[in-house]
Formats: C-alpha cells, sequence, structure tokens
C-alpha cells in the first residue's frame, strides 16, 4: 500500500497516507485485539473515511469494527452512545421492506 501511495498522483498520495493506510492498520490492530490502537487510529480518520471511496456498506464496516473495539476495550458508555447515535440515523428504514426484497 504504501509503494502504491508513493508512485500515485499528490492527491492520491494525501488519500492513501492520511486515510487508507491509517485504516488498513486500524483494522490489523483490530484483528489482534490491540483495542486501544484500533481506537486511536479509528479516531483519527473517522471523519475522513468518506474520501477513500466504496459504498455506504464498506464504509459502514469501519464505523461497526471502531464500535467493536471501543466495547471490547471496556468503554461501554461510549460504545452504547455511538451504537444510540447508528439506530437514531436508521430510525427511518424500514426493515419490513428490506426484507420483501431479499424474500423475493
Amino acid at each position: 500500500m504504501k509503494t502504491h501511495a508513493e508512485n500515485s498522483s499528490p492527491y492520491i498520495q494525501r488519500i492513501w497516507t492520511e486515510v487508507a493506510i491509517p485504516g488498513a492498520l486500524a483494522m490489523i490492530a483490530h484483528a489482534q485485539g490491540d483495542w486501544n490502537q484500533a481506537i486511536a487510529i479509528f479516531e483519527t480518520i473517522r471523519e475522513n473515511l468518506c474520501i477513500i471511496g466504496g459504498t455506504n456498506t464498506q464504509l459502514d464496516l469501519f464505523e461497526q469494527v471502531y464500535i467493536d473495539a471501543v466495547s471490547k476495550s471496556g468503554e461501554k458508555d461510549l460504545a452504547l452512545e455511538l451504537l444510540s447515535k447508528r439506530a437514531a440515523l436508521r430510525r427511518n428504514v424500514s426493515v419490513g421492506s428490506c426484507m420483501e426484497v431479499t424474500a423475493n
């Protein structure tokens, strides 16, 4: 990833070095059970994740892994706050209509 960033245009270099590579490192830290490292990295990139592109589902995965790390680190109040914010954003989504689409 670093080689790709180094051989790209300045714009792409910035996106990869400031968001994509740290995002990958946060995922690795989470996979290794280093919750505090994962949290620290995610907190520096969360607001800018959308600039790396991807679907909403792909970007949502980063948020889910961040919340998981927060929960596993023992920060239950923060995890609950983050989950509550997610739930509030989804209140207008009809689960029934999603289930109907997948059932057909």
